[in-house]
């Protein structure tokens, strides 16, 4: 097993607790004026994405032992942003978490 396989799981592991996008690396979403979510990566980007990074975590072609969780992590990135209902519930909620984070932030840089 390469180096560079053991810090790709790692890298998926670790994103998995912020969002989708960054399982898949992929570019975050941005809201324009009127707070719509607005995300221009197609189908096939995220397919190209998933291929990609499921390469160092495939069950079949690694022996790491967090390879089976990086995978499933993979998984559900690709299916929920593939999925037009899903993809746009998460697209709404990730800019909403987004918003209040850089709100909380703004608000303790006042005080």
């Amino acid at each position: 097993m390469s180096s560079s396989h053991d810090r790709a799981i790692a890298n998926i592991l670790k994103a998995a607790s912020t969002s989708h996008f960054d399982v898949l690396q992929l570019p975050r979403p941005h809201a324009d004026l009127i707070d719509k979510p607005v995300w221009e990566c197609t189908d096939e980007e995220i397919g190209r994405a998933f291929r990609k990074r499921s390469l160092a975590c495939h069950p079949d072609k690694s022996t790491h032992p967090d390879a089976p969780r990086a995978f499933e992590i993979l998984k559900k990135a690709k299916i929920c942003l593939l999925n037009p209902l899903t993809r746009h519930d998460y697209l709404v909620d990730y800019l909403r978490r987004e918003k209040t984070a850089w709100e909380g932030k703004w608000g303790s840089a006042e005080s």
